[in-house]
């Protein structure tokens, strides 16, 4: 789902973890796993019993990423972004990180 100012992402997992998202102009080269991680719009999943449209094994493992802008230009301090455009399109690209094998980094 969307507004004018943010894209909001829901996933499922099939086991506990966090999931990262980016936002890249149409049209644009899409990013690498490093990329979509700096971009930090990111959330943990959370289990639920429910039944599942998507899968059919319980339990489920939902998460809801808001992604607020397409880039962030200083890392060192995440509240500055570019934020969204109105009126432009965006491609999505998500990376999920298995919460259950700690220790492990993408490089």
């Amino acid at each position: 789902t969307n507004t004018e100012t943010t894209i909001t992402v829901r996933t499922e997992l099939d086991e506990p973890g966090t999931v990262y998202c980016k936002a890249v102009r149409r049209g644009f080269d899409p990013p690498t796993i490093l990329e979509i991680l700096d971009a930090d719009y990111k959330a943990a999943t959370v289990t639920t019993a429910s039944a599942s449209t998507f899968t059919t094994n319980n339990p489920h493992y939902l998460s809801t990423v808001v992604i607020e802008g397409y880039d962030r230009p200083d890392n060192s301090n995440p509240t500055v972004q570019t934020p969204l455009v109105l009126g432009t399109q965006y491609d999505l690209y998500c990376y999920a990180d298995d919460d259950l094998c700690s220790g492990w980094r993408v490089t």
